[in-house]
């Protein structure tokens, strides 16, 4: 009989011929996903400098986008950050768009 340590964040579903068919637990399914989220947010502040950079102000669009990933961030949910994520490529692609209609 294995050790009790030795299914550690796993989750065994069933036992065919001394062979295991495990599945990742919930626990490393959500640490994935919320390293997929920060690296979103790092893509989107690099987008955010990169556009006030190339037109050497800051729209008012890039603002706010910059404002929901520093100070909404660190006091938000992993669920809330991920619709944070959501709502500045939305903001990102409304400057991108105002920056098309400029002459």
């Amino acid at each position: 009989m294995a050790a009790r340590g030795a299914w550690r964040g796993r989750i065994v579903l069933r036992r065919t011929n001394s062979s295991f068919i495990t599945a990742r637990s919930p626990r490393s399914v959500g640490h994935r996903r919320a390293a997929e989220i920060v690296m979103q947010r790092d893509r989107l502040v690099a987008e955010v400098s990169r556009l006030e950079t190339a037109h050497g102000r800051s729209s008012r669009f890039g603002a706010q986008a910059r404002d929901l990933l520093t100070r909404a961030w660190s006091s938000a949910s992993w669920k809330s950050r991920q619709d944070l994520v959501r709502t500045v490529q939305w903001l990102l692609q409304l400057e991108s768009r105002a920056a098309a209609l400029e002459p």
